[in-house]
């Protein structure tokens, strides 16, 4: 049988990227999400924009169509599978949050490295 839930792609070389891929993997108890490391041969081809990449510019989520997500925009679709992912949904709907979001996530993710290293 096929494996439908959508899947995460995350860094498994970036501390903050595992940090995170563990705590939504925490907070799915009811195991919605799938999560493939960016270093798998499968990831590009479920999101060929990673092709040719050497490391992430942001995590990907790939929907059970094969659209393909990234960023704020991959965690925002993953809330409806979260329990009570409705609640941080709310916080979407403030004005300029989405943006604020984008700008902070950007950030973070150019400085991954640097301000939380790299798995051994």
């Amino acid at each position: 049988m096929e494996d439908s839930r959508p899947i995460l792609i995350y860094d498994a070389t970036c501390r903050r990227c595992v940090f995170s891929k563990k705590r939504i993997e925490q907070w799915d108890i009811k195991r919605h999400i799938r999560f493939l490391p960016f270093q798998d041969k499968q990831a590009c081809s479920l999101a060929p924009e990673l092709a040719g990449m050497e490391s992430m510019d942001a995590m990907r989520l790939v929907d059970t169509q094969g659209s393909v997500s990234s960023g704020v925009s991959a965690f925002r679709k993953m809330l409806p599978a979260l329990p009570m992912g409705w609640t941080v949904e709310l916080f979407f709907k403030l004005p300029g949050f989405y943006t604020l979001a984008t700008k902070i996530y950007r950030v973070i993710a150019k400085n991954r490295t640097n301000w939380f290293g790299k798995c051994p």
